[in-house]
């Protein structure tokens, strides 16, 4: 199992990677287009376009990393104090939860994008295949149920080890 977090661990690394040049790419389009039009009357063209894409996909390529580390936001003055087996119990069914959650996501994604596809949409100055905005969106989801499975596992086999102490907190991949 350790491999599988592993190679999830440097795929999302990948990705945050992709999702922070998209970012970057933003701020600098919209440092560009500011000073643009502060100075010279210049704009960028399509600006809303551009950063409409490249902000979706900063946020959907950052969200398997944030699975797998557990780095969303968590309500632990509930969850801390419960006793390490229980803890971990905890942990798995959420896990499967949001694993659960995000695939219907997916699957929902997926068909909204299908159609848009097949309609032949495109956004609305720049013309930029709608493609584009939905390809991220679907990698992000589909790694990020991957992740949230892989915690399910991770946790469910925490909370069947032999030392409750040790479901606390299994090892992350670093």
């Amino acid at each position: 199992m350790s491999r599988v977090f592993l190679a999830l661990d440097r795929v999302g690394e990948v990705l945050v990677i992709a999702g922070m040049v998209c970012l970057s790419g933003t701020v600098l389009v919209s440092m560009a287009d500011i000073a643009g039009r502060k100075t010279i009357g210049f704009s960028v063209l399509g600006i809303d376009d551009i950063v409409s894409l490249t902000v979706m996909a900063c946020i959907s390529l950052a969200m398997p990393l944030t699975y797998l580390r557990e780095g969303h936001v968590a309500v632990e003055f509930l969850t801390d104090p419960l006793p390490p087996r229980l803890f971990a119990v905890t942990k798995a069914v959420t896990a499967v939860l949001v694993a659960g959650f995000v695939a219907l996501l997916a699957w929902y994604a997926l068909k909204q994008a299908m159609q848009q596809i097949a309609q032949g949409d495109k956004s609305n100055t720049l013309a930029i295949p709608i493609v584009a905005f939905w390809a991220p969106l679907l990698v992000g989801m589909a790694i990020s149920t991957l992740c949230a499975l892989a915690l399910a596992v991770r946790w469910t086999g925490a909370a069947l080890a032999r030392d409750p102490a040790a479901a606390r907190a299994p090892a992350a991949p670093r």
